[in-house]
């Protein structure tokens, strides 16, 4: 049973600056791959950002928070490695 995904505002407005292209790639990740099984397929992250988890799309990083009990992913962050974590 896979997870539903949620795009916050600020993810939505950075996967916006995406092309065509990188954009649905992304999407397709998180959508077939990610809501599938999250906790295997990314690492929890420490510090700031304690709670939250990463997934590696290349050189993009998806940050996102995981609801067990209602199924749910909710996406907060989508930028390169270098800046996502700012």
């Amino acid at each position: 049973m896979g997870f539903s995904v949620v795009w916050s505002n600020q993810a939505y407005e950075e996967l916006s600056k995406f092309d065509v292209k990188t954009k649905t790639r992304i999407v397709d990740k998180v959508d077939f791959y990610l809501s599938d099984n999250p906790v295997r397929l990314s690492k929890p992250l420490k510090g700031l950002f304690n709670g939250l988890y990463s997934y590696r799309f290349g050189k993009i990083r998806i940050v996102f928070a995981l609801n067990e009990r209602d199924n749910t992913i909710t996406v907060t962050r989508v930028a390169f490695r270098k800046n996502v974590y700012e």
